[in-house]
């Protein structure tokens, strides 16, 4: 099986050259202006500005000065824009160092310079590539335990100006293992509900790096496989390549969390989110049969009253006793049955690692348990470390007296457990994951086929791909954590290849479990 080579060695070129004028004007970097389709005809016919009224020569000298002592990102924006912007920058340099004599036409010059200034500013043109681009700059290290200011530019890619963005907001380094990683990844906030290149509104994104995915796919064809679903909520994502003060990152994907309010839910109507843990740490955690853990997401603990905690775990457990006791009546009152079978679906498919032990979300809505939202799925289809000392990677890895003992992750049953576990032993429940497979199976033939999902997602993002493991530098060979796969293949495409046969292999099987012709 093969896949679309990706690997080009073509590069997009941005100049980051600063430019510095006389001691006037300290021409250094600026906010940019906003996007226009046209920036080689600079002059206000077309644009209207408003420009204020100076009543002295020595006024509109000090308002161009500061005008074009504004920050200025040079980057982010087209070389005829830049170079059409500096040829007024140079005319207004001109002026302020030689005004004319004359008070009266020092401001009408002036003025038409200002207006000029203006103008171009409101023309600016964005630099496009092949995928959208974050811009983040900050004047303070980018930290894990505090928000801190930052400005943020986020450039729709060249199929058009929409999405972009200019804003002030605040970001830190996100995640738990993957925050010591070297590629950084990221939650940054708006001051107010916003949508991101195209998707739903809301306050707080994140930009997943993908790092310990050489194939940076992982997430998002668990994204888009639950969306393909139709009954499981799924995480909206866009790729993007990120810049921190004009430093590549990489590849990445930004998408909101789980808990921003993409669920719409009320949580004074007793709405909640909760997450599985393994190890209870603290006072917003809470236990159910057989030592299962849970942590209050939306709202948290502190953010309730004892009664409404109560309220919570209550029903929790009556969901867990119901399902203990397979009671298909009780089952079908309190969860949506069919967000449990689609959730159950995507990771035995793909085999996510860390299925019940982190990362994996419940939701109450309108009184009903809900399955999902599909999160952090790096470590799945056979991406997974052979040796790590837990058990649950040699049983994964079906290794040696674990599992089936057939070496081959693509094997063996893996996610029936703790509630879906008992689930499956509901014959309502198992019948309908046997039919929600089969009404899938063509979603799921399409990921790994030549032409499908996968290679889609390589053509359309290749490039971006190819950034991220040559401008950006990170290794495609060496392993970035203790977690993933420790022999990853030499080249991009063999990676996408070795994924591709694991999910053919895992389909395979699992037609055959679910016995589907």
């Amino acid at each position: 099986m093969t896949v679309i080579n990706v690997m080009s060695t073509k590069k997009l070129i941005f100049v980051s050259l600063f430019i510095c004028l006389s001691a006037l004007l300290l021409f250094g970097c600026v906010e940019g202006g906003q996007t226009s389709t046209s920036v080689s005809d600079t002059s206000d016919a077309d644009v209207q500005v408003s420009v204020p009224e100076f009543s002295s020569a020595s006024e509109v000298k000090r308002a161009l000065v500061k005008l074009t002592d504004e920050k200025l990102y040079r980057s982010l924006y087209t070389e005829e824009w830049y170079a059409s912007y500096r040829k007024i920058v140079s005319e207004v340099n001109d002026f302020v160092i030689s005004p004319p004599e004359d008070e009266n036409e020092c401001i009408s010059q002036g003025t038409a310079l200002y207006k000029k200034l203006l103008a171009s500013r409101a023309k600016a043109e964005y630099a496009r590539t092949d995928v959208p681009t974050v811009h983040i700059y900050a004047d303070r290290e980018i930290g894990r335990e505090e928000y801190i200011e930052a400005k943020v530019f986020i450039i729709d890619s060249a199929n058009g100006t929409d999405g972009d963005i200019e804003e002030t907001i605040t970001i830190r380094i996100r995640g738990n293992s993957t925050a010591t990683a070297d590629k950084k990844p990221y939650n940054i906030k708006f001051t107010d509900k916003t949508s991101v290149l195209g998707m739903k509104e809301g306050r707080k994104w994140c930009l997943i790096a993908n790092h310990y995915d050489k194939t940076l796919m992982r997430n998002k064809l668990a994204f888009d496989l639950s969306a393909a679903m139709g009954d499981i909520a799924a995480i909206q994502s866009r790729y993007c390549d990120v810049y921190v003060n004009n430093k590549l990152q990489g590849n990445y994907l930004i998408c909101q969390p789980v808990s921003d309010g993409t669920l719409e839910l009320d949580t004074k109507k007793g709405d909640f989110i909760v997450e599985r843990i393994v190890v209870l740490e603290g006072e917003n955690d809470f236990f159910l049969r057989g030592g299962a853990g849970f942590v209050f997401d939306t709202p948290e603990r502190t953010e309730m009253t004892r009664g409404e905690q109560r309220k919570i775990t209550e029903f929790m457990e009556q969901v867990d006793d119901a399902i203990a006791a397979k009671n298909e009546n009780k089952i079908t009152q309190l969860i949506d049955v069919d967000s449990f079978v689609s959730a159950y679906v995507i990771h035995e498919l793909l085999k996510d690692c860390d299925m019940v032990t982190g990362s994996t979300y419940f939701y109450r809505k309108d009184g009903i348990l809900f399955a999902g939202p599909i999160w952090d799925m790096d470590l799945s289809t056979g991406n997974v470390s052979r040796y790590y000392f837990q058990d649950k990677y040699h049983i994964y890895n079906n290794a040696d007296g674990y599992g089936d003992k057939t070496g081959d992750s693509a094997s063996g049953i893996w996610a029936q457990q703790e509630w879906f576990k008992t689930l499956m032993k509901c014959p309502f429940f198992a019948d309908a994951v046997k039919e929600k497979y089969a009404e899938v199976l063509k979603d799921i033939e399409n990921l790994y086929s030549d032409g499908g999902y996968i290679d889609t997602l390589c053509l359309t993002y290749g490039e971006s791909f190819a950034r991220n493991y040559g401008e950006a530098g990170w290794s495609i060979s060496r392993p970035y954590s203790d977690f993933e796969d420790e022999t990853p293949a030499s080249t991009f495409e063999a990676n996408v290849n070795e994924l591709k046969e694991w999910l053919e292999r895992r389909n395979g099987y699992l037609k055959d479990y679910f016995n589907i012709q």
